[in-house]
C-alpha cells in the first residue's frame, strides 16, 4: 500500500480556539470478533461508568472547556452536543456503548475517557488537503445519524468539502469493514496544555498496539 500524506492546516482565525491534534494507524488488523479488545473495551466502558457520576464529569475542566470552544463558535453545547458529551449521556444511560468495529471502539474510548470530542476517518475516502474551519453558507453532508449536518457556521473538517465535526462524522469518510487504516482527529480547545492531552494519545497508542488494533506511525499536533 504507497504512503498516504496528508497537509492540513487549520483557519488562522481559529488558532486561538482551537488546536487540532491527529493520529495515523497506517495499518488496521482484523481478527475474530470474540477478540480481547471487545472484552477489554466493555470492561473499560463499565470502570468508566462506575467511576464517573453526571456531576463530576460536568465539573471536570476538559468538559467545561469544550463546551466554552462551542460556546465561542457561536454554538448552544446542550443543543450541538460535542460527541464526547454524547458518549458520557449514553454511558449514563444505558450503562455501555456499542462495539462497531475495532477502530470505532478505540475511538469511542478515548473519547470518552479525556472527554474531547474526536473524529475518526479512512483516509482512502479523505483528499489530501485537510483544512478545519467553519462551515460555509449551504455546506451539509450525510451524516452517521442518518440525517444531514448542516455546517454552516460550525467548526468542521474539510477536504473539498466538510467531512467532519467534533459534533458527528460523515459517511463518506467513515471507518468501514474493509479500511485497511485510519485517521483520528482530536478537537482539543486551545486553552489546555499538551500534557493534558498526551496522556490520551499514549493511551490510545498503547492500546491500539497491545490489543492489534492498528499500527500507529504518526502523531501530529498543529502549531501555528
Amino acid at each position: 500500500m504507497p504512503t498516504w500524506k496528508v497537509y492540513w492546516r487549520l483557519e488562522p482565525d481559529l488558532e486561538a480556539v482551537v488546536r487540532p491534534y491527529a493520529l495515523y494507524l497506517d495499518t488496521l488488523y482484523y481478527r475474530d470478533p470474540r477478540e480481547a479488545w471487545r472484552t477489554e473495551f466493555e470492561r473499560r466502558i463499565q470502570a468508566w461508568a462506575a467511576s464517573n457520576d453526571p456531576d463530576r464529569v460536568r465539573h471536570h475542566r476538559v468538559f467545561l472547556s469544550v463546551r466554552e470552544m462551542f460556546k465561542r463558535f457561536g454554538l448552544d453545547p446542550t443543543r450541538y452536543r460535542p460527541s464526547s458529551e454524547a458518549l458520557a449521556r449514553r454511558v449514563f444511560r444505558e450503562g455501555r456503548l456499542p462495539y462497531i468495529h475495532p477502530a470505532v471502539a478505540l475511538n469511542n474510548w478515548i473519547s470518552l475517557n479525556s472527554l474531547l470530542p474526536m473524529g475518526c476517518y479512512d483516509p482512502d475516502y479523505l483528499g489530501p488537503r485537510l483544512t478545519i474551519r467553519l462551515g460555509r453558507p449551504g455546506e451539509s453532508f450525510a451524516s452517521l445519524r442518518n440525517q444531514p449536518f448542516h455546517a454552516e457556521g460550525r467548526l468542521v473538517l474539510a477536504d473539498n468539502g466538510p467531512c467532519g465535526s467534533p459534533i458527528v462524522d460523515s459517511m463518506r469518510t467513515a471507518v468501514r469493514t474493509e479500511s485497511r487504516r485510519c485517521l483520528y482527529v482530536f478537537f482539543v480547545p486551545a486553552d489546555l496544555t499538551p500534557d493534558e492531552v498526551f496522556p490520551h494519545l499514549q493511551d490510545m497508542i498503547a492500546t491500539a498496539q497491545n490489543f492489534r488494533i492498528g499500527r500507529p506511525a504518526a502523531v501530529w499536533i498543529y502549531e501555528p
